[in-house]
């Protein structure tokens, strides 16, 4: 089946898109690593003549976007569009190439600002944290357990540089894959075997070899040693010292510390050396402190973060003592340098200047590492072929012409339309030269080139395309694809059988996938002791049938479980057999047909078949027991699994939210967090929370939630937010309201603090009035009027009186009053900016 490609791009604001391109410029390049750097992947592609892709590309301007291309319906390649392209106009419109590189390129763009990964950390915890702070998406970190005492990445610093260098101190660097993850691999393989044979007759061009002169007589790495200070100082302020003091610093009215009015970074000190972290350091402040606030403290690394303000706006306050104490400080010694030699007196060093590496044990390696790597990786080869080897990869080459080595495939170029790959690689075993004399030596011929015949050889030698008959034709069709196929040169050392032993140490394994070097052997012994069921894949070649041979197979296994025999076909016929103390030093026949099914000659490897039967049948007893109190566990619990699974989904939609907010960098930089704006719909927008008094959860939200405790979560002030019954922090309900600047000294009448609730009111209105009338008048003052007074007066008659009533008015009696008056707001949906 001809195999389909697509290419689909997402620009900003719009969806994924597909788009039609043009096989003949289509390459794909894949670098393992570069000088034991990381390097970028890139795919090149023609477009289709297209002018509203045209327009969208020339409108790309700062905006990352990202790239992939589809294989079969799978993702081949992900990756962000370079900007760098031309786009060719000569009659018609022409098209327009394109460049897809990896990932690394975001992670090379610069942080912008200081980012400190606090405490101390292990190396794999650490790269975590970085990851996650870049928004990529990786897979599993290798465990690496050495401690890490804090990374300070500055504004200039990216983070594929501080990736790369802790990585490469520890011996590993990383790619993206296909789908864009980070894949993590190592630099310096142990004891490395070969996965494949590569020989000069499956190359479609002579295999070339390369010699440089790599080699080093001497790698050493500088590296420094951590002393621990306990109950020490990080910093201790002097300046203005006198009268006993420590320091005496005076602050003006309404000024700050240093006159850092945003406040300052003071980096830790220690006579013992440079401070390379401290831990649980707090404030010892003495002064005037009834009017000098510490606004805020805020520990780091290697420095803290201070803001201090004299809050006296008539007269200057003294700061008499300032100090950072810290429980432990650590602090950086004289360097010290591991070396890593070879016996010569040649005169070829490295020297290695490490910033993560704190133990002689680690240096030790990293120095013996590069020495090896040195010493092994002087040869290169480059070789073009129609299969398809892994990146990473190691093979054996062998060529009668230029011997035979073991390397690591470093870099592969994909030509689709051609369907051929080009491969470089470098040593990573020994090399062995060819062990023909100069006259035996011949050319390598070559296969003929594609739709064409073999040239004749002459005075004996074989001509070019000798390996078919002349009468032959490389081009095969086939009734399922015309599609131009190779035929399969003949490779006669696959019936090269040889008597020959090999033994697996199937200890901690769960599988073995035999080589076809290893295929060789006839005698396969499996020693070890088992942990758990083990499977054994023997080589097998479905598509010529080659590896169809027996094989006698010894068991030198300890352990009770089960062994697997068979080839990875599907559906073909495996061997199994039960270790236990009975089958030590027993073995069978086994048998691989031509189409891959393995059969078994048995010995003397089952001497009671009935103590076995009634072994598995206790087995399965025991299991299915077992496996009922599991079920009624799984029942009691699943009501609660079921709920955190939610809440865990939830929380991970969230973090994924979070993670892809390097790709809008506008939100946020359009405002600070905690920012109010109005909007007229109520669709959720980026980086906004709706402000309707509902609770969020703080991991989502961390730089907002440390906004939201420093303004919102004192509970003895006015404008306190609260927590829900769950223990979540709530946002401010900013429904039905309007906003209004607070007082803030002005005597206005307005909110002391931000976010500070206050109803609405007019101001009073009060007045009162005397009614005179008879005894008999009732008392009917209602509404705003009030009965403040009664009374008798002389009528001027001796007959009678009169009755006297005092009303007042009083606007408060039906509406709320205060000292000012107060508006209400209008329909717009209220949001309070998170990130």
């Amino acid at each position: 089946m001809k195999d389909s490609y697509k290419l689909k791009i997402k620009f900003q604001g719009l969806d994924w898109k597909e788009y039609n391109f043009i096989l003949n410029d289509f390459s794909i390049t894949e670098i393992l690593h570069k000088d034991l750097k990381p390097a970028d992947a890139s795919c090149q592609v023609s477009l289709l003549p297209n002018i509203e892709l045209n327009n969208l590309l020339l409108g790309m301007g700062e905006f990352d976007v990202q790239a992939q291309i589809i294989k079969n319906n799978k993702i081949f390649f992900t990756g962000y569009l370079k900007k760098n392209f031309t786009i060719p106009k000569a009659q018609k419109l022409q098209p327009v190439k394109l460049e897809i590189v990896s990932g690394g390129y975001l992670l090379k763009q610069k942080v912008g600002r200081d980012v400190f990964i606090k405490t101390k950390k292990t190396v794999t915890a650490t790269l975590k944290e970085i990851l996650d702070l870049a928004g990529i998406n990786y897979n599993s970190i290798p465990q690496i357990n050495d401690t890490l005492y804090g990374v300070h990445l500055k504004p200039a610093d990216s983070y594929h540089k501080i990736l790369t260098d802790i990585l490469f101190e520890y011996g590993y660097s990383f790619i993206f894959n296909q789908e864009g993850k980070i894949d993590f691999i190592n630099l310096f393989l142990q004891n490395p075997q070969s996965e494949h044979l590569i020989t000069g007759k499956e190359c479609l061009d002579l295999i070339s070899l390369n010699h440089d002169e790599r080699k080093k007589t001497e790698v050493s790495t500088e590296w420094a040693g951590v002393e621990i200070v306990e109950d020490s100082y990080a910093f201790k302020e002097t300046a203005g010292a006198q009268m006993g003091y420590s320091c005496f610093i005076e602050l003006l009215p309404a000024t700050y510390y240093r006159g850092a009015q945003d406040g300052i970074y003071i980096p830790y000190q220690s006579n013992q050396g440079e401070v390379i972290f401290a831990e649980n350091v707090t404030l010892e402040i003495e002064g005037d402190m009834s009017n000098i606030a510490v606004q805020k403290f805020e520990p780091l690394n290697t420095k803290a973060f201070i803001k201090i303000k004299n809050t006296d706006n008539l007269f200057s306050n003294w700061i008499r003592k300032l100090n950072f104490k810290a429980e432990k400080v650590y602090v950086k010694k004289t360097k010290n340098k591991s070396k890593a030699a070879n016996n010569t007196t040649n005169d070829k060093r490295l020297n290695i200047q490490a910033k993560y590496i704190y133990t002689k044990v680690r240096a030790d390696i990293l120095s013996k590492d590069l020495l090896n790597y040195y010493n092994l990786s002087n040869i290169t080869y480059k070789f073009k072929t129609i299969k398809d080897y892994k990146l990473g990869a190691v093979v054996s080459i062998q060529d009668r012409n230029i011997g035979t080595g073991l390397v690591r495939i470093l870099e592969k170029k994909i030509n689709v339309l051609e369907n051929y790959i080009e491969y470089a690689a470098e040593t990573v075993g020994a090399y062995s030269p060819p062990t023909e004399t100069e006259s035996e030596i011949e050319a390598e011929p070559n296969p003929p080139q594609d739709g064409k015949e073999g040239k004749p050889g002459k005075d004996g030698k074989p001509g070019k395309g000798a390996f078919f008959p002349k009468e032959n034709k490389k081009i095969a069709l086939f009734n399922f694809d015309e599609s131009k196929k190779t035929i399969s040169i003949p490779d006669p050392y696959f019936t090269a059988w040889q008597s020959k032993i090999i033994e697996y140490d199937c200890t901690d394994k769960q599988e073995i996938k035999m080589t076809f070097e290893e295929a060789l052997n006839n005698v396969i012994i499996l020693s070890g002791e088992l942990k758990n069921d083990f499977k054994l894949k023997l080589f097998f070649n479905k598509q010529n049938g080659n590896g169809a041979k027996q094989y006698l197979i010894v068991y030198k296994l300890t352990g009770n479980f089960n062994v697997t025999i068979g080839t990875e076909e599907a559906g073909t016929n495996k061997i199994s057999q039960n270790i236990n103390t009975e089958t030590y030093g027993l073995g069978c026949y086994a048998v691989v047909d031509f189409r891959g099914n393995v059969w078994a000659f048995e010995g003397n490897i089952k001497q009671s078949l009935i103590d076995e039967i009634l072994q598995n049948t206790e087995n399965t007893l025991n299991n299915t027991a077992l496996q009922t109190i599991t079920n009624f566990q799984n029942e009691v619990n699943s009501f609660f699994i079921t709920e955190k699974n939610k809440m865990l989904l939830f929380i991970q939609e969230k973090t994924n939210e979070l993670e892809n907010a390097h790709k809008d960098r506008l939100i946020k930089e359009s405002g600070p967090i905690g920012e109010i704006r109005y909007f007229t719909g109520k669709k959720f927008v980026y980086g906004y929370l709706y402000a309707n008094g509902y609770s969020f959860i703080p991991e989502l939200y961390p730089e907002f939630y440390q906004f939201w405790l420093e303004n919102f979560g004192n509970k003895n002030k006015k404008n306190y937010l609260g927590y829900d019954a769950f223990g979540y922090p709530k946002l401010p309900d900013l429904r039905g309201v309007a906003l209004r600047a607070v007082d803030d000294g002005s005597g206005r009448g307005g909110a002391d603090l931000a976010l500070e609730y206050q109803g609405d009111a007019i101001r009073n209105i009060k007045g009162r009035v005397g009614v005179q009338g008879n005894d008999g008048y009732p008392n009917v003052t209602t509404g705003v009027f009030q009965t403040l007074d009664t009374g008798y007066i002389d009528s001027g008659t001796s007959q009678s009186s009169s009755y006297l009533r005092l009303l007042g008015f009083n606007a408060s009696k039906v509406v709320p009053t205060a000292e000012d008056n107060r508006v209400k707001s209008y329909g717009v949906y209220p949001f309070i900016k998170v990130i």
